[in-house]
């Protein structure tokens, strides 16, 4: 596993890391759920019931 660095998202001289938000990253799933139907089935098939920690990653005093 790498370690962060601070030089431009570089670590041991590799070439730089993309990043994603979290914000991004569930526009992204949301997309892959409504243009694959086969994705959205095969997930239903593996994971009968879903939960969502909406608070999670968030400071408890903002909510």
């Amino acid at each position: 596993m790498s370690t962060p660095s601070n030089d431009g998202g570089q670590v041991n001289g590799a070439q730089p890391r993309s990043s994603m938000t979290f914000v991004s990253l569930n526009r992204l799933a949301e997309l892959l759920l409504r243009a694959g139907p086969h994705i959205r089935r095969a997930l239903q098939l593996t994971y009968p019931f879903v939960f969502v920690d909406e608070l999670q990653g968030h400071d408890i005093r903002t909510v």
